[in-house]
């Protein structure tokens, strides 16, 4: 009797045998990794797009020079310790309010070291109840996409809405407008807050860090900026 042939393998072993080495596997890979390199290129290109879109339409109310924003002169002494004690005061709770009015606000500027960087960079022109905001003159400086051309500056009036936060004071662009140009809404929405009291948050000043956390609430009346403790928040 002869031996039996030698039985074929069964379909499913057929099904489960392993591809030979280098057959489809490696070509599908590769256009995986050339998709994944289209989409990411695809990103890139409109990230850089819309980047070069936004950053034209700053510059069409922006320009190359800075325009002169009026310094306050700096006040007699005894102005300026008055200005400091109601700061004191409100800071270790003798008071419940601190106000202050549109010339001492420029003059703060022009006074208090760790207000100089506005110096020729905002000057308050215009305490507004109704909207809750003071307007001011400004020249700020800006970045541009094209870093090797320099700054650039907005030169307008910014309406600045005070808001007492956890953080601090914080002044928030709630309108802007540049003579004799249209300005993009899309940038006031996105241009942010200045911390007011920033400057006076080192270690060496803890009377500044007590009047900030006492600080709970802004009022604008016809002729003063209010800041409110506690339970007066308006806030």
């Amino acid at each position: 009797m002869s031996d039996p042939s030698p039985s074929k393998p069964s379909r499913l072993t057929r099904e489960i045998e392993p591809l030979p080495a280098g057959r489809n596997l490696p070509r599908s890979g590769c256009y995986v990794f050339i998709a994944l390199g289209v989409v990411l290129l695809g990103l890139t290109s409109w990230g850089v797009f819309t980047m070069i879109r936004q950053d034209q339409a700053i510059g069409r109310f922006t320009t190359d020079h800075p325009a002169q924003v009026a310094v306050a002169a700096v006040p007699p002494q005894a102005v300026a310790d008055d200005l400091v004690e109601r700061f004191r005061a409100f800071a270790d709770g003798d008071r419940d309010q601190f106000e202050v009015t549109l010339e001492e606000l420029n003059q703060a500027i022009a006074t208090f070291a760790e207000l100089e960087d506005y110096r020729g960079v905002i000057e308050f022109t215009e305490l507004q109840p109704d909207a809750g905001t003071v307007a001011a003159r400004v020249s700020l400086t800006l970045n541009q996409a094209r870093f090797w051309l320099g700054h650039r500056y907005l030169n307008g009036r910014i309406d600045f809405r005070p808001l007492a936060t956890d953080s601090g004071l914080q002044l928030v662009a709630a309108d802007l407008s540049v003579p004799n140009r249209e300005v993009d809404p899309g940038f006031i929405g996105s241009f942010g807050t200045l911390d007011w009291l920033g400057g006076f948050r080192d270690d060496d000043q803890p009377l500044a860090k007590r009047f900030i956390t006492r600080a709970h609430g802004v009022e604008i009346t016809a002729t003063h900026v209010r800041i409110l403790a506690g339970a007066d928040s308006a806030n």
